[in-house]
C-alpha cells in the first residue's frame, strides 16, 4: 500500500503470509505447488511489472549477496524435456531420500560424449561479470566444463570446474567475464566419455554488491499509476511457468 506513483520501484511479499483470495486455509506449506501469480490494482490505473523472481530466503547466515539480476533459472521439478524443457538431456527422479527431478547427460551425437545442453528459450543478454552456479552429481568422470553459448553466433564462454567431486551431490559457482552486450540462448555441461553427469538448480545470474552509478541493474522494476478508486476484483494473471523455468 501508499507506493510511490508514476517510477519504477522495487518490491518484496512475503509468500509464507499469503492467504487464499477468501481467506480460508493456511500458508503455503512445504513442497505445495502455484501456478500462476495475481497482482490487484484499482480500477482506472496502470500498472507495469517486471523482473520477477520466487526464491527461498537466505538462512541468517548467508553471506553471499542476493543477485543484482536473474539472467536465467533452471529447476526440473516441472515441465517435459523438449516442451517446456527444449534442450538436449534426460529428465529423471532423485534418488532417495532427495526428492523432485535432475537434468541427465545423453551422447552427443557428434562427440560422442556426454553433455546437457539447456536452451534458454529465447536471447539472453549476459553481464560483463556472469555467474553460474549449479547442483551437480558426476560419475566416473574427471573433468566438468560449462559453455555459456550462442546457437546462432557461435560464440561461446567457457569455464573449467578443477576437480570437481565425484560420486555425490555438490554444489559450485562458475565465474565468466564476458563484453558488453553479449547474448546467448543455450548452457552446455560436458564431462568425459563413459562418465555420467546430472544437474539440478542451475541459476545463471549476475552477482550482487555495490552499485556501479548507471548499472542496468539500479533500474526498480514496478511502475504504478494513480487511481482514487477501491481495488479492482479483476487481477493481473501471470502463469508461474512463465517466470518459474526462466525468468
Amino acid at each position: 500500500t501508499n507506493r510511490t506513483q508514476n517510477k519504477w520501484q522495487s518490491a518484496t511479499v512475503d509468500m509464507t503470509k499469503a492467504r487464499r483470495p477468501d481467506g480460508s486455509g493456511g500458508p503455503l506449506s512445504r513442497d505445495e505447488r502455484i501456478d500462476d501469480i495475481q497482482f490487484y490494482i484499482a480500477p482506472g490505473a496502470e500498472l507495469l511489472i517486471d523482473d520477477i523472481v520466487l526464491y527461498e530466503a537466505a538462512p541468517k547466515s548467508e553471506t553471499q549477496p542476493f543477485p543484482q539480476r536473474v539472467i536465467f533459472t533452471g529447476w526440473f521439478d516441472t515441465g517435459k524435456q523438449g516442451q517446456e524443457w527444449p534442450g538436449d538431456f534426460e529428465i529423471v527422479l532423485h534418488e532417495k531420500p532427495l526428492t523432485w527431478d535432475a537434468a541427465r547427460s545423453v551422447l552427443n551425437p557428434k562427440t560422442q560424449s556426454p553433455w546437457i545442453r539447456v536452451h534458454l528459450r529465447g536471447q539472453r543478454f549476459l553481464s560483463e561479470s556472469t555467474h553460474v552456479r549449479f547442483r551437480y552429481k558426476l560419475r566416473e568422470g574427471k573433468s566438468l566444463r560449462v559453455e555459456l553459448g550462442n546457437s546462432q553466433t557461435g560464440e561461446t564462454f567457457s569455464a573449467t570446474l578443477t576437480a570437481p567431486i565425484a560420486g555425490e551431490w555438490a554444489e559450485t559457482t562458475l565465474k565468466y567475464s564476458v563484453p558488453s552486450g553479449s547474448k546467448v540462448d543455450e548452457v552446455r555441461f560436458l564431462t568425459d566419455k563413459g562418465a555420467e553427469l546430472l544437474i539440478d538448480d542451475v541459476l545463471i545470474f549476475e552477482p550482487g554488491g555495490k552499485l556501479k552509478s548507471g548499472s542496468e541493474g539500479k533500474r526498480e522494476r514496478m511502475c504504478l499509476k494513480p487511481a482514487d478508486s477501491a481495488w479492482n476484483t479483476e487481477p493481473i494473471s501471470i502463469p508461474i511457468a512463465s517466470c518459474s523455468s526462466g525468468l
